[in-house]
């Protein structure tokens, strides 16, 4: 929330990618949300009583935008009534789930005959520090794993988009070299700042993703 410039950097790469029935996993406040709307149809979602009541607050004047408590880990938590859904978005979930293949499969059953999953997941096993135990991490991801999950699960990968080049030497330094339990607000404050300049010069940069989304 406090790096607004990095959150629509992220909702523009998803954007082109959604549809117009739309089922969003983890929410939170509602930062990607903001970003998507309006859909014909879009369920905000998640499992913290605090994040939902927050979520709730954006659906006064947007008819099309339902909230609630969806645990990706628990088939019968998810939306029953309609839910033919186009898209699930499902971004920094499945890292922290213990059985990813399983959360997955639950998202197929609530989609449509061809419809499609956004899931953004922290890349580079390597990468594995105190940031990640802080966050709750189960595991980072490669191309390769991901793939497999994916299709353990009974999906078709489309694609695989790197994100975030631009993070991964400021993860390493952090979570591995200094060991820190947390970004320092000055971090944060230039993150939103350079973020116009990281987004024009990520795709050059000579570094993995930090992040990969799969379609």
């Amino acid at each position: 929330s406090r790096a607004p410039r990095f959150n629509a950097w992220m909702g523009d790469t998803i954007r082109p990618l959604c549809g117009q029935r739309i089922l969003e996993i983890g929410s939170g406040t509602g930062n990607l949300t903001r970003q998507l709307v309006p859909r014909d149809r879009y369920v905000a979602s998640d499992v913290n009583p605090l994040y939902l009541s927050t979520l709730g607050s954006l659906t006064a004047d947007r008819p099309y935008l339902d909230v609630q408590l969806t645990d990706v880990t628990r088939k019968e938590t998810f939306p029953k009534a309609g839910a033919d859904f186009d898209t699930v978005i499902c971004l920094n979930v499945l890292e922290h789930v213990e059985d990813d293949r399983g959360a997955l499969e639950n998202i197929r059953a609530v989609l449509a005959p061809g419809g499609r999953a956004l899931v953004l997941v922290p890349r580079g096993p390597g990468l594995m520090g105190t940031l990640d135990e802080v966050l709750g991490h189960r595991r980072r991801y490669t191309p390769e794993s991901l793939r497999a999950v994916a299709a353990g699960a009974g999906f078709e990968v489309k694609e695989i988009h790197p994100f975030n080049r631009v993070g991964t030497p400021a993860w390493w330094l952090n979570g591995k070299l200094l060991r820190r339990r947390s970004f320092g607000l000055v971090q944060i404050w230039m993150l939103n700042l350079l973020t116009p300049v990281f987004r024009r010069v990520d795709r050059f940069l000579p570094f993995p993703p930090l992040s990969l989304i799969a379609v």
